[in-house]
């Protein structure tokens, strides 16, 4: 069903925004031009669809999604979608309605990439990406990739060939090891990191250090809505682990920078 989100741009040093809705961001990640042109019309139009909102960030309902033209990076906490997967229903289709899919451009420059996500006892071990133009024995055609996407994509057996490129060849995996793939826009490929934090207290504040390490100067305003955010969303359930609240926790983390600095 989805619900509303915090869509925020920067471009220019200027932060842009909009509470928008999940649902409809998906479609705006699915074109070249999303990465490659900051005014591109899909994103200006979704920027003008809900209330607007500048200079700050902020987060709202189901979370918040920050794109940065400026150095290349796309930030994202939310429970309904990672964005830049494809792993959406029906965009696969290799024509919907008469229309190409959104993706052919995508595959035809080289843009797409299988994420082999390694799981032991349940626990992430490690994430490979690999891109189809690696693959080619396997997706030769865009037809190709819609019908493994549609047949069994959560397969171990098609480990063996989406690592290796051969088609017969693969890989033994130990009982408790299990791989889940998954279709997404090569980010990296296109010269852009992309960061996806847990919703709970701690992804927010692991998207705090990653946004000072890369840069954002927070106002004490910011901090604050944050914090009242992470509290009344019910994400700093495990609070007592630290006995602080988000702002609390990150106004420790300021001033213990200015003693290092100080120090130096």
């Amino acid at each position: 069903m989805g619900g509303q989100i915090a869509v925020i741009k920067k471009h220019n040093g200027k932060l842009t925004g909009t509470y928008g809705w999940t649902n409809s961001f998906s479609r705006v990640t699915e074109s070249v031009d999303f990465f490659t042109d900051p005014d591109n019309e899909t994103l200006k139009k979704y920027m003008v669809v809900g209330d607007q909102f500048e200079d700050r960030i902020v987060a709202d309902s189901y979370g918040i999604v920050l794109i940065d033209y400026d150095i290349k990076s796309f930030y994202t906490i939310n429970g309904y979608s990672a964005y830049l997967n494809v792993l959406t229903s029906g965009i696969f289709m290799d024509e919907q309605d008469g229309n190409p899919s959104p993706f052919r451009e995508f595959f035809d420059k080289s843009l797409l990439c299988v994420r082999s996500r390694s799981f032991e006892k349940d626990k992430k071990v490690s994430d490979i990406y690999t891109n189809l133009d690696d693959m080619k024995e396997n997706f030769e055609s865009l037809d190709d990739v819609v019908k493994w996407m549609d047949g069994d994509r959560y397969s171990n057996s098609i480990i063996g060939r989406l690592r290796n490129g051969k088609g017969n060849s693969f890989i033994k995996l130990p009982d408790d090891v299990t791989i889940h793939n998954e279709l997404y826009i090569d980010f990296k490929k296109l010269g852009w990191e992309s960061y996806n934090f847990s919703e709970d207290i701690y992804g927010y504040l692991e998207l705090y250090d990653q946004l000072v390490k890369d840069g954002h100067k927070f106002s004490d305003g910011e901090l604050k809505q944050l914090s009242d955010y992470v509290h009344n969303e019910d994400l700093d359930e495990d609070d007592e682990d630290f006995g602080k609240s988000f702002y609390e926790i990150v106004k420790y983390k300021i001033r213990e920078q200015v003693f290092t600095d100080l120090e130096i």
